[in-house]
């Protein structure tokens, strides 16, 4: 139907290649992430992923390289990259379920996953979230699904139970489907940085989960390096939104009186 009604032309599937191939590299890596990191600190690793999303919206847009000169730029990166090496050095206090390999991992999974949200933001602009991501999704379940091949044991999908299979089908539909679908329209409503700021609640919900159904738990250090993380996430990207939109209204107004 999106054919019919020229929706979707070689010009869409080209602007949906850098978002995806972002998106591809992010995939692998978060899949990789949880057989060298307990479930708990993932989250609070990912809020990482703030700093470079601020950064590559000022690699796009050059009027948000005003950040630049900003205090809270400064003081919101500080506070992350604090909070991420104070995690990083009390991994040992988590039995081995951190690992130096997952804090590599999710410190270039940050970078990805940075870069995909802004550049969704910069190449789909315009074009209807639900065409975006089931374009992006296709290119990315091709690129896994080849990797799975080349690098994985397909055979084994065969040998797992109902339940196993349930709860990939599960997380899948909610996770990836409906949790990319949401991102895109926030994204293209809102910008890349706002809906990473609410996101910086999950690292919450996480723990929780992971408590309730794995046993796992911080110690107070590692919740204190958690939430140095999440507030200077919240610090950051919520500079970015105050100076970026009083910027734009300064610039409105100049224009007005003109």
């Amino acid at each position: 139907a999106a054919y019919r009604h020229g929706l979707i032309d070689g010009a869409v599937w080209r602007r949906c290649l850098v978002p995806a191939a972002f998106a591809l590299i992010a995939q692998v890596l978060w899949g990789l992430a949880p057989y060298f990191l307990a479930a708990s600190s993932m989250g609070f690793f990912a809020r990482l992923s703030a700093v470079w999303t601020v950064a590559a919206a000022m690699v796009f847009y050059r009027d948000e390289r005003v950040l630049l000169g900003s205090l809270g730029f400064y003081l919101g990166a500080t506070l992350t990259f604090i909070g991420f090496l104070i995690m990083a050095l009390s991994r040992g206090q988590m039995g081995g379920q951190v690992t130096w390999a997952g804090i590599i991992i999710m410190l270039v999974w940050s970078f990805f996953f940075g870069m995909y949200g802004a550049s969704v933001r910069h190449y789909l602009r315009g074009i209807h979230p639900l065409i975006g991501f089931a374009i992006v999704s296709q290119m990315v379940g091709a690129g896994t699904f080849s990797a799975m091949w080349m690098f994985g044991q397909p055979q084994q999908l065969l040998n797992q139970t109902w339940q196993t299979g349930s709860l990939l089908i599960f997380s899948s539909v909610l996770g990836i489907a409906m949790g990319h679908f949401f991102l895109f329209t926030a994204v293209q409503r809102l910008g890349a940085a706002l809906p990473a700021c609410v996101g910086s609640v999950t690292p919450f919900l996480t723990v929780a989960l992971a408590f309730t159904f794995l046993g796992e738990s911080l110690t107070a250090i590692q919740w204190g390096a958690g939430g140095t993380m999440v507030l200077g996430a919240v610090v950051l990207l919520s500079n970015q939104q105050m100076v970026v939109r009083s910027m734009r209204n300064a610039t409105i107004d100049s224009k007005k009186t003109a």
